[in-house]
């Protein structure tokens, strides 16, 4: 049986639905604990402190406002594991959620970034990053290889950013699957 759709054939503007899910949101994931590890941290001028929550299946963006990070004892990292305390928002103007932090807990060096180091280490170890393995870029190049699904809306939006503003290049498109088991076979492969 389908779920009831309550709003079925309802005509919003933009402002009107963005503020739907931001009234939902900010009424309903209050007081709420995250854990996640931390990529992307910046600080801005501001005193805010930005950056992503992440695990292996998914994103949060997250912001700690001045006030709050002043707070905050410890040292945060990339690839922290952290336990944050705070509520969903959603900024409006870009239609985009995001925790707001309140407090935060150090847990340990998150996995994610743990096994970025190790295959970073297996890498160096094997004399990958050694400058006499490194190419000069072209400061022109005449052919762009793209590794993608052939369908997805990334690589129209590649070809069209292309077309325009260097339609004098050739482009070759790798046809590969970008999600499940066999995508990063199959993108190492195309590479």
């Amino acid at each position: 049986m389908e779920p009831e759709a309550p709003f079925r054939g309802q005509v919003f503007t933009v402002t009107a639905i963005t503020l739907a899910v931001k009234q939902t949101l900010e009424g309903v994931f209050r007081d709420i604990f995250v854990e996640g590890e931390i990529s992307n941290l910046r600080e801005a001028a501001s005193g805010h402190v930005y950056f992503d929550l992440k695990d292996r299946e998914a994103l949060l963006s997250a912001v700690m406002f001045k006030w709050d990070a002043r707070k905050f004892t410890g040292e945060l990292q990339e690839g922290l594991q952290v336990r944050v305390w705070g509520n969903l928002s959603c900024y409006a103007k870009q239609g985009r959620y995001q925790i707001v932090v309140k407090t935060v807990e150090a847990l340990a060096k998150g996995n994610l970034y743990l096994e970025f180091e190790k295959l970073k280490k297996k890498l160096e170890a094997e004399g990958l990053f050694a400058p006499e393995h490194k190419k000069p870029i072209p400061a022109y190049p005449q052919r762009i290889g793209v590794v993608t699904s052939p369908t997805g809306a990334a690589v129209r939006d590649i070809l069209s950013v292309l077309k325009r503003r260097s339609p004098h290049l050739e482009i070759l498109i790798a046809p590969v699957l970008v999600q499940g088991n066999e995508a990063a076979p199959q993108i190492a492969q195309a590479i």
